[in-house]
């Protein structure tokens, strides 16, 4: 897993939980994960390993969602106990921000594949899921309890919301396309498939239907093609959240060039430039994926 690009995103995303002081830790941690989006991940997920006849992973998910639950109370009593001096609010909101816009690159990104591209019954449309318990639950409940004290919700939850209808099908034939590093099959999607995703993301077909034909076609050995052989370039991997910047469509992909430390690096949006700038030297001396294995045949990579 460390060696794939999947686990250089975890790194991305996990750094922030034992790095910097307890209170952005707790924010990062408490708050926007385990508080944000654990409810997607270990309530919601598990909904579609049931209806798929998968029994193990809600029960033990559902397990842990009990500790989750205690996590997000010592999240919300560290925060209540620096809040209430103003002096601390700048700094709040902004941590809020950074962390909400970086785990939801992570977490957007991996609930969204599983649930969608990684079931054959799907119970629900992960923008759906989403809205609930990101949107309802924890800005329209959680965040609603703490505005008298004048922290707002994320200053960019207008893009996640754009982000979240795109960026994991995207991710998903991204993934597919580099199969050979993976270390599980992705099966080709079916008319049964085409018609779920049209249903429930209109446009899908005209946007993604071609590529997956293509990967369907190549997914016979006989063939000698892959898909990532297609692609008119490879797309690089944002030096903060490490995504493949293909988001929030592989099609208008809304990729930037920023500078730290005298070299140039590629982010995959306005949220992670702005992340980036706040700190390049953080973000600067984090190598990404091609540059862990720059000038290595792939069949050395897949060896790694």
């Amino acid at each position: 897993l460390g060696n794939h690009p999947i686990g250089t995103l975890a790194r991305a995303s996990f750094q922030s939980f034992n790095t910097g002081d307890p209170v952005e830790v707790s924010m990062c941690l408490n708050i926007v994960l385990e508080t944000a989006y654990t409810n997607p991940l270990v309530v919601a997920l598990p909904q579609v390993a049931a209806v798929n006849g998968e029994h193990a992973m809600p029960t033990a998910f559902l397990s842990i969602q009990s500790d989750e639950s205690r996590h997000m109370a010592n999240g919300y009593g560290t925060l209540m106990s620096v809040i209430q001096e103003h002096d601390n609010l700048p700094f709040l909101q902004e941590s809020l921000d950074r962390h909400f816009w970086h785990q939801h690159q992570s977490m957007d990104t991996l609930v969204g594949v599983l649930s969608e591209y990684f079931a054959v019954e799907r119970p629900w449309a992960y923008k759906d899921v989403w809205e609930e318990w990101v949107v309802d639950d924890f800005v329209g409940s959680y965040m609603s309890r703490l505005s008298p004290f004048g922290l707002k919700p994320p200053a960019r939850l207008g893009e996640v919301a754009r982000f979240v209808n795109d960026m994991h099908h995207s991710v998903a034939i991204a993934l597919a396309a580099m199969w050979p590093l993976n270390f599980w099959r992705t099966d080709p999607m079916g008319p049964a498939d085409y018609e779920w995703f049209e249903n429930h993301y209109p446009g899908w077909t005209k946007s993604y239907g071609g590529l997956w034909d293509a990967f369907r076609d190549m997914s016979d050995p006989s063939s000698a093609r892959i898909l990532l052989q297609e692609l008119p370039a490879l797309p690089a991997f944002c030096q903060v959240c490490h995504v493949p910047c293909v988001v929030p469509s592989i099609h208008a992909p809304e990729t930037r060039i920023v500078y730290g430390e005298g070299k140039k690096f590629a982010v995959c949006s306005e949220g992670c430039e702005w992340i980036f700038n706040l700190n390049p030297t953080i973000y600067s001396g984090c190598a990404n994926w091609w540059e862990r294995f720059d000038g290595m045949d792939l069949a050395d990579v897949i060896l790694a």
